[in-house]
């Protein structure tokens, strides 16, 4: 299952890749 999100750059991130922490600032679909 591929979740996607925006960060604040506005590029979409895999959620479930180890970059979307570094890319979310705190914003994670996991919580």
């Amino acid at each position: 299952m591929n979740s996607y999100f925006m960060n604040s750059a506005g590029n979409t991130v895999e959620a479930h890749t180890p970059l979307n922490r570094h890319y979310s600032e705190g914003v994670t679909l996991e919580q």
